[in-house]
């Protein structure tokens, strides 16, 4: 079964803000593969969201999200909630940033 997907405003916004970097600081090719990547790795979130991590939550705001590591990006993590037959995606950051701070402040 296919789960609809929804994409959060904030992940959209992450997403774009990382393709402007790439795209200024190394090239738009690059910029280009990490939207391909994104795509490719939603769409096996939609196959099976139950295969993501489950995030170690400590605040009631990120209790329950998942991640997964982004296709040929694994520093990148895509940050996404399971609700009834929709999963939702809620954020798109590098791992190397304070995840905590950003997914209690941001959620």
């Amino acid at each position: 079964m296919a789960w609809t997907v929804s994409i959060r405003p904030k992940a959209t916004r992450d997403l774009r803000n990382q393709m402007a970097y790439f795209a200024t600081n190394v090239n738009i090719a690059l910029a280009d593969r990490f939207e391909l990547m994104f795509k490719d790795t939603i769409e096996k979130i939609q196959v099976a969201p139950e295969l993501g991590v489950l995030y170690a939550a400590r605040s009631k705001k990120t209790r329950g999200l998942r991640f997964r590591k982004m296709t040929r990006f694994k520093k990148h993590l895509v940050f996404y909630r399971i609700t009834r037959n929709v999963v939702e995606i809620v954020r798109v950051l590098h791992g190397a940033r304070n995840l905590d701070r950003i997914l209690r402040k941001g959620e």
